[in-house]
Order: C-alpha cells, then sequence, then structure tokens
C-alpha cells in the first residue's frame, strides 16, 4: 500500500519538471551515477531519490527548529525564571482572570505531552486540561521543574524519531484532526507564546533584567 509521503512524490514527478528536482550530490553519496538519463526507469527512480531525499531533510529541519525553540531556548528561560522566583511569586495570581506561573508551567507540560507524545508519538492521551489552570498549589518548584524538562526530553526523543511520512499525516489531538507538520508548529510557537508570558511575570514582580540576550550584538542588519 502506498504511503503518505509516497503519493506525495508520484504527484511531484507529474507536476515538476525532472531536471529541477535532481541534486548530484545526493546520487553520488547512494552510489548512483552523477548524470542521469534523459528519459525512462532510472530518471524517474533518481527523481524519486531525490525527493525523498529533501523529504528527509525538510523532516530534520522541523525538528532542529523544536530543539533550538522549545529545549534550548525556551526550557531554559523557563527554568531560569523558575529559579528566580520564590514558591509563593510562583504560584501568586494578579487577578481572578490571570493564571500564575506554575499554572503556564502546567499548562505547557500538558500541552506538550498530548500534541508531541501522545499525538506523535503514540503514548497513552492522558491529559486534563482544566487541572493545568484551576491547580491553585503551591506545589514545589522542583516538582514543576521535573514535570516541564521531563516532558521536554520525552517529546524531543519523539521529535528526533519522526519519519517524513508523519508529516503528512494526520493525527486526532484534542479533538482536532492535525497534519505532523501543523504539531510541530502549533507546539513550537505556543511553547514561545507562554514563555514570554512567564518572562513578563517574573520581571513585573522582581524588576529584573533576564539576561537572554546578555552579550549579543541585536542591532545588527541583513544589509
Amino acid at each position: 500500500m502506498p504511503t503518505v509521503i509516497s503519493v506525495a512524490i508520484d504527484i511531484a514527478l507529474t507536476t515538476r519538471p525532472i531536471r529541477a528536482l535532481y541534486n548530484p550530490e545526493s546520487y553520488t553519496a547512494l552510489g548512483l551515477p552523477a548524470r542521469i538519463p534523459a528519459s525512462g526507469p532510472f530518471q524517474l527512480r533518481a527523481c524519486r531519490l531525490c525527493l525523498m531525499d529533501d523529504a528527509r531533510r525538510l523532516t530534520d529541519a522541523l525538528a532542529g527548529e523544536f530543539e533550538r525553540r522549545v529545549v534550548q531556548e525556551s526550557l531554559t528561560r523557563i527554568l531560569k525564571c523558575l529559579d528566580l522566583l520564590d514558591v509563593e511569586q510562583v504560584w501568586s495570581r494578579p487577578n481572578e482572570n490571570t493564571v500564575s506561573v506554575g499554572n503556564l508551567v502546567l499548562h505547557l507540560a500538558g500541552n506538550l505531552r498530548q500534541y508531541v507524545v501522545a499525538g506523535l508519538g503514540a503514548a497513552l492521551d492522558t491529559r486534563r486540561r482544566a487541572e493545568e489552570f484551576s491547580e491553585h498549589g503551591p506545589l514545589p518548584t522542583a516538582e514543576l521543574v521535573e514535570r516541564i524538562g521531563g516532558t521536554v526530553r520525552a517529546a524531543a526523543v519523539v521529535v528526533r524519531r519522526l519519519e517524513p511520512a508523519a508529516l503528512l499525516a494526520t493525527h486526532r489531538v484534542q479533538g482536532f484532526e492535525e497534519t505532523g507538520t501543523s504539531i510541530l508548529v502549533h507546539v513550537i510557537e505556543h511553547f514561545s507564546y507562554h514563555t514570554g508570558q512567564i518572562t513578563y511575570a517574573a520581571k513585573t514582580m522582581l524588576n529584573v533584567d533576564t539576561g537572554y540576550y546578555a552579550g549579543q550584538d541585536l542591532d545588527q542588519t541583513s544589509g
């Protein structure tokens, strides 16, 4: 039975110029001749290999962005904020319509596990979203650190192991039908969004510079 990715490759072969798909380095690495015939079965095989190679590189690129934005940037910033705040501040709610830093950490862990660990990794989905916001704590900060850190580590393993077909396949998550690509885009922006809220809360309560970009020149332009 054809996979989603093979169907996409077949469609591309009928809609894109054959020569535009040709990547000599890909074929040389596979032990195939660097020149392909103008037409025939070998040409179609070569183009199929090229598209599969492109799909693999795209999958790896998205996995790299997850690693960069969620693991290296956002998680590091969340842990820094948790280290700066005391337990009372972590669970402080400015008003009845605003949740605490602790709630946001629980929410991020719940969302990431549901979408990536369960949605893409096929683990059992045990999320109880409402409890992420109804919790008033105070849970120990060490428990929050372990909860968010362990979830990010588990999600990173799933993302690193993704096959290209998973990006185009449809997954049912939280009542929605989402492709693997939309899931990765969602979790990256969602994690970054709430990391910003956590940072704002910490800076507001403590009047501190979190120093995320210390030593970097952010006034550089592309000109």
